[in-house]
């Protein structure tokens, strides 16, 4: 969704992984995301804390999208079975059961960038790759399709039943949301109608619906390993930008003091599993400088062409830990990209409180 018909690419801040997230360049050192919170602040949900105190909250009871911030809660329950003894996190999975819930014209490229990482890692072994790179590749790329085989192989009901323990307000249920790409054409098939009719339903369609038919296309998909079915959606032949909204629309929704309390949790090692865990939300650790000043450091994006989000912890090594979570929805086509483009400067100047950044903000905020 950052480009037209492209949908739900993470945020992937390159500098975060390479070169340390506290690092990122002066350059995007700009007024525009204070800017844009005092234009758009109905737009935008904040929640800053740290061990002692919240030091910025605003909107944070507010359920927006999540966009692929929801990935988190699907590395919750796999950290918990392989913990469990469930599954088997070295087990060898066929690229083939993957590449059925692959898009690739759909995912920014992240799906291809992930396999790329794993061939020059040496980690494909006769068209196989061990489950946990499949989902440390749906945390660190943002891959779709590891998404959905995950959700296959732990069960939805096992994810959200782990959902359900954690008592979060305002989270609605997960579901395989990027199935939901291909509601309007099953709708098609299944009702015997053209396309064009199919999207206007689409476009009224209850929530509750797109996910209901967002599984069965998930499970049919599941099957699909000749193809058939996915010749049959043809989505290169109708899915465009107003689809691609509707789709945004329906994603999974939450607060931002929703996940402020996973955050903290995994933060704690509160969750079973910890070890699984933090081995999949916390590839910034990798950074030489990020290990000099962290004991624990984790991320995880989303977006869409009108959302971005960012979620993450950190604990410094005198002990003392920090959550951050922003939620920015309805950004217009014109603002998009200059908010992207300074957005980590903001994050680090929040998280740093750099110059009583911090103050500066919530100054804006309650103007």
């Amino acid at each position: 969704m950052k480009k037209k018909n492209c949908i739900i690419v993470s945020i992937i801040i390159v500098g975060l992984i390479l070169s340390g997230y506290f690092s990122y360049s002066n350059y995007h050192k700009k007024v525009f995301f204070s800017q844009y919170l005092r234009d758009h602040p109905e737009n935008v949900s904040i929640l800053l804390k740290n061990e002692q105190q919240t030091l910025l909250k605003w909107q944070a009871d507010k359920p927006v999208e999540l966009a692929s911030v929801a990935k988190i809660i699907v590395g919750i329950e796999y950290a918990r079975q392989v913990h469990e003894g469930k599954i088997d996190c070295n087990q060898m999975v066929a690229l083939s059961d993957l590449n059925v819930y692959r898009m690739d014209k759909l995912d920014g490229g992240a799906q291809e960038a992930w396999e790329k990482e794993m061939k020059n890692q040496n980690k494909i072994e006769n068209d196989k790759v061990a489950l946990k790179d499949i989902a440390t590749g749906m945390i660190d790329f943002s891959s779709n399709a590891n998404f959905e085989y995950l959700i296959q192989l732990l069960g939805l009901d096992n994810i959200q039943e782990m959902l359900d323990s954690l008592h979060l307000k305002h989270h609605e249920k997960i579901f395989p949301f990027f199935s939901a790409i291909y509601v309007p054409k099953e709708v098609s098939l299944k009702k015997n109608i053209p396309i064009d009719e199919a999207i206007k339903e689409f476009k009224i369609m209850p929530h509750e619906e797109v996910a209901d038919y967002a599984i069965q296309i998930h499970e049919k998909l599941a099957q699909d390993q000749d193809d058939t079915y996915r010749k049959k959606l043809a989505i290169d032949s109708w899915y465009n930008e107003d689809v691609d909204n509707i789709v945004s629309q329906n994603m999974v929704k939450a607060s931002a003091s929703d996940y402020a309390t996973i955050l903290e949790k995994i933060n704690n090692g509160d969750l079973p599993g910890e070890k699984y865990l933090r081995e999949i939300m916390e590839s910034p650790m990798k950074s030489k400088g990020n290990q000099k000043e962290y004991q624990h450091l984790g991320f995880k994006g989303g977006s869409t062409n009108s959302v971005l989000n960012t979620t993450m912890y950190a604990e410094a090594k005198d002990g003392n830990k920090i959550t951050l979570v922003v939620f920015i929805h309805d950004i217009s086509k014109e603002e998009y990209p200059q908010l992207e483009k300074n957005l980590p400067y903001a994050i680090e100047q929040l998280v740093s409180n750099s110059e009583n950044y911090v103050q500066k903000i919530k100054s804006v905020l309650e103007s």
